[in-house]
Parts: C-alpha cells; structure tokens; sequence
C-alpha cells in the first residue's frame, strides 16, 4: 500500500514494530522516487501509539491528511481450542490499538480527512484463525462506523475494506500457505495486494469524497457473506 500511496504523491510515514522491514518499505519507496520515513512502533504499547503518531505528525508538517490503519494479528486461534489470554491480546491490538490510533491522530487531523480501517475476512477453507478473525472484523467494523459518525462534523471520513486470504509470507503463516496451495481454496479468490492498496487508495482519495461508512470487501470472486 504504502509504495502505492507514494507513487500517486503521497508523503509517507510508515509504522511498524519491525523497524527492519519498516525501513526496507521505505528504502523502496525512495527508489521509486518517492517520500517516505520510517517509524518503529508497536501497536501493543500505548505509549508506542502516542509517540508514532506525534512523529508522523511532526515528518509531515504538521497535520495528518490520511490514516491507513493496516495492523493485523490472528495469533493461533482456531475453533475453540484458544488461550483466554490470548484471544485478549488479539482484541487489544486489532481493535484496541486501532481505537487508539484514530484518539492520537485526531487531534491533528485535517479537516475533510481520511481513515482507513482494514480487517481480515477468512475462508473456511483455510482453517484461518476462525475464532480470531471473524469477531476482530466484525468489532473493527464497529469502531469504524462509530468513528465515522463522530468526524462527519469535520468532514472527515472513515471506511473500511475486507481484505481476503493473501498468499504472502507476512499474510499467511506456513501452514495456511500450505493449505491454499492444496487447493482448497481457488487462485481466483485471493486477494491480491495490489487490489487491496487501490481499494484503500479510492478512500484516501478526493475520489470518494461524501463517502463514509461504508465498507469495501475484496475477495476476487469469494462472495460468502460475511459480518
């Protein structure tokens, strides 16, 4: 998303707990051409939240015009065979993490603005994270139309999109991978990344201006309702 975002004019600021793979991001985006800073950042620590976003509002000049809130972590959960504790953990950084990150954010936040929440959709096929998944996607869509209500004054929207299954080393753990490539689930149903950052574009966007609160799932052909 991020090397997109640059590619279309973007400043980016890019967070992440990895400040290995934070700073690769931005390496790449530099060779595009592109603006980008790098800030390591944990979403599981409130004070990490704080400090991320008052140093991207600082690299930035100042205010924050889009905010993609792209974190994710289904931990282990199946079914039900879960650790209490770590169904919490899960909840605190998907939903709580994001919760606090639009709190940060909002205080220097541009008047007609953008957020842009995403949330996993999983397919029974894969065994995914079912139990981690399913009620994280349906809290972060929650928060973000309650988030949307609350900055409509401002002219401020918030969205979000369902991003499907990804066949990708940081998408998917190893087993997952594995799964999908026995075929249980079919190519055309995964999401494709790049699908996925022009779906959060169009609501960054002047595009999709009026918008807000509203999802958008994408799936390539999947059409399981879900949430």
């Amino acid at each position: 998303m991020s090397r997109l975002f640059a590619r279309e004019g973007a400043r980016v600021a890019f967070a992440g707990p990895d400040e290995k793979a934070a700073m690769e991001t931005v390496d790449r985006i530099h060779s595009d051409g592109g603006d980008a800073c790098a800030i390591a950042a944990d979403l599981a620590f409130e004070a990490d939240i704080g400090w991320m976003m008052r140093e991207a509002c600082q690299v930035l000049g100042g205010h924050i015009d889009g905010l993609v809130l792209n974190a994710a972590s289904g931990g282990s959960l199946e079914h039900h065979q879960f650790d209490a504790q770590q169904l919490t953990r899960v909840f605190d950084l998907n939903v709580g993490g994001l919760m606090l990150c639009c709190r940060e954010a909002l205080s220097n936040f541009s008047d007609s603005g953008s957020i842009v929440f995403t949330a996993a959709i999983d397919d029974a096929g894969t065994g995914w994270n079912s139990m981690g998944c399913h009620p994280v996607g349906a809290a972060i869509a929650a928060l973000m139309r309650n988030i949307a209500d609350e900055v409509t004054s401002r002219g401020i929207r918030a969205n979000l999109v369902y991003c499907g299954p990804q066949c990708t080393p940081r998408g998917l753990g190893p087993e997952v991978s594995a799964r999908c490539d026995q075929d249980r689930m079919a190519p055309g149903r995964r999401a494709a990344a790049a699908a996925i950052g022009n779906a959060a574009l169009f609501f960054l966007s002047d595009e999709s201006a009026g918008i807000t609160a509203q999802t958008l799932t994408v799936m390539h052909g999947y059409d399981r309702p879900r949430f």
